[in-house]
């Protein structure tokens, strides 16, 4: 097994949630560029496929992850959303049965983790066979480790972002969930081992967790830059002797220079409102008067919302303002999937 990793390649991710990971709209979607020349000889004996599933949702007491849901017909807002690579001639390609971009809603500042989306990350052998589990069992975990980094940022307009804006920090957090077992949910009674939790508000909704082991199987990300596109670039890589910094974690944006990579991917990424903009929606007159099919009911910031919404995601006036409605009013079963 150990000589399988040895000679697992490099190859050359980005693309968020809840709100919306997926939209019909394809004006906003990053021009995406894969590795031209892999840092190491090409393989089939390592991963061959990655599935990359993301999820909006919230926080329970215990740091537990819960998927959130939508009312049917809510087609801006995908609270799942999964997308595929294969390698083909030493790079990593997004399949023509994925979303192009992944589009997601960023919190509101100052409420971390209000609005998280997770991650889980999975491998397979050039047979279809799950392979995540080399990369977690037997104590390989202590050797792996994915990173993010972020690349051709602008707003939705295309317009480049320079300084400190373009640091990853500013971007998003990003938060290890990884568990012994690395396939069972913690609330199952699996092992916390990405991360520690160090302290939680009353309801459980903002955990503050901090590094342990982590690997990145599976975690959350917390965006929150608001109407902003960008590739985000995905790296795992194998540090035998080093993966710790003197002790210590490594963040999720600092890799160790000259680690080998296993696998490195891009995915294209467009946060195209702020959660906290739906606030906006909200009409001039009593809601009980309100008239479902009257665009002209909403107050001037309402009507900006819902506009914006339908220019981005390439929705007309009339639908984009339905969905918003039906999102904030209607009732929603709930979601018991999709635990850490």
């Amino acid at each position: 097994m150990k000589k399988t990793f040895r000679i697992l390649s490099a190859l050359t991710l980005c693309a968020m949630i809840a709100v919306g990971f997926s939209a019909c709209g394809n004006d906003n979607i990053p021009n995406v560029k894969t590795q031209d020349e892999p840092k190491v000889e090409d393989s089939t004996d390592g991963p061959q496929k990655i599935v990359l599933k993301f999820a909006m949702g919230h926080f329970h007491p215990g740091a537990a992850f819960h998927q959130s849901s939508f009312p049917e017909g809510v087609t801006h807002a995908k609270t799942e959303e999964v997308f595929s690579f294969e390698k083909k001639d030493g790079a990593w390609i997004l399949s023509e049965d994925s979303p192009k971009a992944m589009f997601v809603e960023s919190a509101i500042m100052g409420l971390a983790s209000l609005n998280p989306y997770g991650l889980w990350i999975s491998y397979f052998d050039k047979e279809g066979k799950e392979i995540t589990g080399t990369f977690s069992e037997g104590g390989m975990i202590d050797r792996y480790q994915h990173f993010f980094s972020v690349s051709n940022l602008t707003d939705l307009d295309d317009k480049q972002i320079a300084g400190d804006a373009t640091q990853v920090t500013g971007l998003f957090d990003y938060v290890y969930m990884d568990s012994d077992p690395w396939n069972q949910q913690i609330k199952k009674g699996a092992k916390r081992v990405g991360s520690t939790l160090i302290s939680e508000d009353e309801t459980g909704g903002r955990p503050v967790l901090e590094p342990l082991n982590p690997l990145g199987l599976k975690g959350f990300f917390n965006f929150k830059m608001t109407r902003v596109k960008f590739d985000l670039n995905v790296k795992l890589l194998n540090m035998p002797e080093d993966k710790m910094d003197n002790g210590k974690p490594r963040a999720f944006h600092a890799p160790k220079a000259g680690a080998k990579e296993v696998v490195s991917f891009t995915l294209p990424v467009v946060v195209f409102m702020s959660r906290g903009d739906l606030d906006k929606f909200h009409l001039a007159t009593d809601p009980d008067d309100y008239d479902v099919d009257n665009y002209d009911n909403l107050s001037e910031e309402g009507k900006a919302l819902v506009d914006h919404i339908a220019k981005t995601l390439n929705f007309t006036r009339e639908q984009a303002f339905k969905e918003v409605y039906k999102r904030l009013n209607e009732y929603a079963k709930d979601s018991s999937t999709l635990y850490f």
